[in-house]
């Protein structure tokens, strides 16, 4: 299963963002951020929509420079992560 992931730079961004994108209809969850995507425990949002949608989405968003996007291929052996914004 693919989807994407939205790291922030703080917990209360990653919350705020989630209010923002939930309330223009993105069906996403915050989940436990990867380590091995941040040096700080945290939080990320997760979505399975597509890459355009987000990245429309993201272009409305007032701290879009503060985003990082990440797809995610999930395999038996973990995920792999791929930056894309």
């Amino acid at each position: 299963m693919n989807y994407l992931l939205m790291i922030f730079r703080s917990r209360s961004d990653t919350l705020a963002a989630y209010r923002f994108f939930s309330s223009r209809g993105l069906n996403c969850m915050t989940v436990n951020a990867p380590r091995s995507l941040v040096k700080s425990c945290g939080l990320a949002i997760k979505t399975s929509a597509s890459s355009a949608v987000v990245l429309g989405l993201l272009a409305q968003y007032p701290s879009a420079s503060t985003v990082k996007v990440y797809t995610a291929e999930q395999s038996f052996g973990g995920a792999t992560y791929r930056q894309i914004y």
